[in-house]
This record gives C-alpha cells, sequence and structure tokens, in this order.
C-alpha cells in the first residue's frame, strides 16, 4: 500500500491538469478510480487516453510517473512504464 500511496499524488494531479479534454464516460471512470483509491488504473487510463487521442501529457507528470514505474519493478509498472514511454509529453 506505501507504494500505491506514493502514486496517489501523481495519479490525481495527472488527472486534474488532463480532465477538462477528456470525454465524461472516461472521466468519470477516472474519478471513479481516484475515489476507489486505484490510483494506477486512474494514471493509466490517463495515460491511454492521451495515446489514443493524440495528446500531450505535462512534463512534470511524464518524469513523475516515469520515476515511479522505474523503481517499481512487477508486471503491472513495466506494462505502464512501456505505455508511459509511447506517450507525448510536453515542457
Amino acid at each position: 500500500m506505501k507504494t500505491m500511496r506514493a502514486l496517489a499524488p501523481i495519479a490525481q494531479d495527472l488527472f486534474d491538469a488532463m480532465s477538462a479534454r477528456m470525454e465524461e464516460p472516461l472521466r468519470k471512470v477516472v474519478v471513479d478510480f481516484l475515489e476507489c483509491g486505484e490510483e494506477g488504473c486512474a494514471a493509466d487510463f490517463t495515460v491511454d487516453w492521451a495515446i489514443a487521442n493524440n495528446v500531450s501529457i505535462p512534463e512534470k507528470f511524464w518524469r513523475e510517473l516515469n520515476e515511479f514505474y522505474s523503481t517499481s519493478r512487477t508486471s503491472w509498472s513495466e506494462d505502464s512504464l512501456s505505455q508511459l514511454m509511447k506517450v507525448a509529453h510536453a515542457a
């Protein structure tokens, strides 16, 4: 659980920065993930949405997610890191 707590503020801040551009059904799904403590799913859905819609995520969040996933060696974090490498990021 300690690991997920470290992801919570990153996932919330990323969602806050990107949510205005998301369609309502997806926005609600991500909010539900955040409220249920499923920060990993919230971050993954947001990154996947950005890839699918060719939207850049802020450089700050890309770096924070990269650091988080790079230090966690699970199959989930490796999949998430792989997706993160596909998303455009802008300073």
